[in-house]
């Protein structure tokens, strides 16, 4: 059987054109790739806040008993970015030192926070975070954030701090 010249450009024209369509980028196609990417992307890094209420006794004990802020999750790391502080003062002021935010303690990959607790009003303050970047035998992956005081208990004092912690959740 004969192919005719004519029907046979047709159906060559046709698959081209088929497949031109099957292949071409769209500003659909672009948008639906570009979703793509930043769905994976907020996967792996999701920002995160969780808020803490220390009451006067955990901030009395903060030296000898660190309080965990945010949990451990495996295969997770979790890097601190801010902390919000908003004290309610009843009666009066404590007297603090320097506290530090750090991976299952205070001292391993800490970071330092000036607490507000020593004003003798309510108060409220921001700390911007640059955590420790560097570690020797340990690993940060899988690690608590917890808030300790540096040297000792505070003293005196009563009142309520709310500590709201803005940190990465990182999948490694």
């Amino acid at each position: 059987m004969a192919i005719n010249p004519i029907t046979l450009k047709a159906q060559i024209d046709t698959e081209i054109t088929n497949e031109t369509i099957d292949f071409a980028i769209t500003p659909n196609e672009v948008g639906s790739r570009m979703k793509d990417i930043i769905d994976y992307a907020t996967e792996n890094i999701v920002v995160k806040t969780k808020k803490v209420t220390l009451n006067s006794s955990q901030i009395l004990n903060l030296f000898t008993t660190p309080i965990e802020v945010v949990p451990a999750i495996s295969g997770k790391l979790l890097i601190i970015r801010q902390v919000f502080q908003k004290y309610t003062h009843i009666t009066n002021a404590y007297t603090s030192n320097t506290w530090r935010i750090g991976y299952g303690s205070p001292s391993f990959g800490f970071v330092n926070l000036s607490p507000i607790i020593t004003s003798a009003s309510n108060s409220e303050g921001f700390n911007n975070i640059s955590p420790s970047s560097s570690t020797s035998g340990g690993s940060f992956v899988g690690a608590n954030l917890v808030v300790g005081a540096t040297t000792s208990d505070p003293t005196g004092g009563d009142g309520i701090l709310d500590l709201y912690i803005t940190y990465y959740e990182i999948t490694i």
